[in-house]
């Protein structure tokens, strides 16, 4: 009698099972489609930033640099983990001027072209499916246009509330609970690194202040800013005014792993790749 009835509810779930998994996933346009199929999708690819507030700095997050006039660019974050990893007494083994790939998220493609790229495309290049949330267009990275920033900057994003990569010395700057010993260390450093950088800018702005020509004040000031990337990312050109450090940069989500760990993969497959000779007999550079 136990057996039989053990089997029916095995039935019942078996039958409640089949009928979710016969639910197409193709694309449907009619109305009464019953599941937001793309939305789904993205939720499986990707962590909005309310799930990744405070969390380290890992493969695969996503930055947006905005600007006054409301433009705004992505960037997604490529550095082996371990390089991303502080240590117990809050300093990485690379020093204090570590610097991190980043790629910028600019070109936008349709799914269907991403289909019909070559191998070859995917050798210079990677993509990133379901990333704008409005239909199923696909973002390209361009691994040549990589820009490489400091990780001072991009760790403010870890102790921000909202992932913003700006730092108020003029209040206090709590630590969140959840942060591990090496994180504590690490962001009690960086606040330590900001003061001195505040103390010495100040000194500087009250020494340029007696200078009467407006444009070489402004000039001058703009050369003393902290240095942000080897190239320019178009960062604001004055980050810093009356104590507040803000660099216009926040971490708006993560692709998750393991998309995350395959992009970085092709990255250094691009970085290692052999450097072909070009071909001069190609018609139309022979000057034929």
């Amino acid at each position: 009698m136990f057996t039989a009835f053990c089997c029916h509810i095995a039935n019942k779930n078996v039958e409640i099972a089949r009928s979710i998994s016969a639910i197409s996933t193709i694309r449907n346009e009619s109305s009464d489609y019953p599941w937001n199929v793309r939305r789904i999708r993205q939720n499986e690819l990707y962590e909005e930033a309310n799930l990744i507030r405070h969390s380290p700095l890992q493969v695969g997050d996503i930055f947006e640099l905005k600007f006054g006039d409301g433009i705004s660019h992505a960037f997604i974050l490529l550095a082996q983990p371990c390089d991303l990893m502080v240590r117990k007494n809050g300093a990485r083994d690379n020093g204090d001027n570590f610097i991190v790939p980043l790629v910028p998220i600019t070109d936008r493609i349709s799914y269907e072209e991403a289909r019909r790229k070559r191998q070859g495309f995917l050798r210079k290049q990677a993509f990133l499916h379901y990333f704008y949330p409005d239909s199923n267009d696909v973002a390209v990275l361009r691994f040549a246009d990589t820009r490489w920033i400091t990780a001072d900057v991009l760790d403010l994003a870890v102790l921000d509330e909202d992932g913003v990569c700006r730092l108020d010395l003029r209040t206090e700057n709590p630590l969140p609970p959840q942060f591990t010993v090496g994180w504590k260390g690490r962001i009690k450093k960086l606040i330590d690194k900001y003061e001195k950088q505040r103390k010495k800018l100040d000194e500087i702005e009250g020494n340029i202040a007696v200078i009467g020509d407006e444009g070489i004040r402004k000039t001058l000031w703009k050369s003393v800013m902290p240095r942000t990337s080897l190239i320019d990312l178009k960062f604001p050109s004055v980050p810093y005014s009356n104590g507040l450090f803000d660099f216009c940069f926040r971490r708006i989500r993560r692709y998750r792993q393991p998309g995350a760990n395959r992009i970085l993969k092709t990255y250094t497959q691009y970085l290692s790749r052999d450097a072909d000779a070009p071909d001069f007999a190609r018609p139309g550079l022979s000057g034929e």
